[in-house]
Order: C-alpha cells, then structure tokens, then sequence
C-alpha cells in the first residue's frame, strides 16, 4: 500500500483521463475505524489529487472511488 507520513499531508494523484465524465470521491479509514478528512481536487489534464492528513501510525484503508464504483485495486491498504 501506499507510503504514509504521521502528521504530514498526503497526496494520492489519480489520473481519469480516460475514465470519461465523472467525480472521483476518497474515504481514508484510521486504524481504529474513525475516518480521516479528505481534499479532493479536480485537476485540469483530468486527473484528481487526493489530500489526507494521517493523525497516528497503524493501518489505513484507502478507498478511491470514480463515479461511485472503486477503481482497479481499490480498497488500498
């Protein structure tokens, strides 16, 4: 899974070019089950960046969604 700094923010870049017409949605889950806050940013090549900060050490649960249906390989852990 991805690389993730304590107290650092994070960014994950999607690229949608060729996913057509659609938003891309994050959820990031704690170790402990809570949910983290995350920036979604549409950028204009069409591709997304995904902005987390993540509070304590453990394993999060990404989850990387394009119009509603995961992405190949989605939930990251």
């Amino acid at each position: 899974g991805p690389t993730i700094q304590i107290g650092e923010q994070t960014v994950i870049t999607v690229d949608a070019k060729a996913a057509g017409k659609g938003k891309v949605t994050c959820t990031v889950c704690t170790p402990d089950g809570g949910e983290v806050d995350v920036d979604v940013v549409e950028n204009e090549d069409g591709t997304f960046d995904i902005f987390y900060t993540a509070p304590q050490p453990g394993k999060y649960v990404i989850c990387v969604r394009f119009g509603g249906e995961h992405i190949p390989n989605s939930p990251f852990q």
